[in-house]
């Protein structure tokens, strides 16, 4: 027995359960905001969690997905990530919960594991590790675009502040 085709089943499922996980690194009154809330605009945490959710588990799965979507909105999940005052481990650790959702999802519906099953369930958590890996290297170029625009605006206010200084006096002139 194809463990793909039984959890495909269940993919709907799956997605709800990760979108869960995915909103537990939230307080508890956010979680509630970020499952209630549909404006995308009040709510990007919701709205990318929601996004990836099913195209992440049709990839880990195996099952046949567009791989540009994934990749479009593992980028966007990451980047609303990125620019949160969380820890790498945190912010990505959602993607690793798949490997226990679809785990839960089996033992859940009695599903007893041969042999062939156990070696494509090894195949889904390599999928996972492999989008895991590639989330995080999404998420190190945000946090260093993030830090960079911060050291140019830190930059930018430095500058103005001495040309204001200068004007007034208050401190000379660079000759440089």
């Amino acid at each position: 027995m194809s463990l793909a085709p039984v959890l495909e089943h269940f993919c709907a499922s799956l997605a709800g359960s990760w979108v869960a996980a995915a909103n537990a690194v939230y307080p508890f009154a956010t979680d509630g905001f970020l499952r209630s809330s549909q404006d995308p605009f009040a709510n990007p945490v919701g709205r990318r969690s929601a996004e990836l959710a099913p195209l992440l588990c049709r990839a880990v799965i195996g099952l046949p997905h567009d791989d540009a979507a994934l990749s479009a909105a593992l980028e966007e999940f990451v980047r609303v990530r990125a620019v949160q005052d969380l820890p790498p481990e945190t912010s990505l650790e959602a993607l690793f919960a798949c490997k226990g959702i679809i785990r839960s999802c089996l033992k859940d519906q009695g599903i007893e594991l041969a042999q062939t099953d156990r070696q494509e369930l090894e195949a889904m958590d390599t999928r996972c590790d492999s989008l895991a890996l590639r989330a995080f290297g999404m998420y190190s170029r945000q946090r260093e675009a993030f830090f960079e625009a911060r050291i140019q605006d830190v930059r930018r206010r430095h500058s103005q502040i001495l040309r204001l200084a200068e004007r007034h006096g208050m401190a000379e002139a660079d000759t440089e």
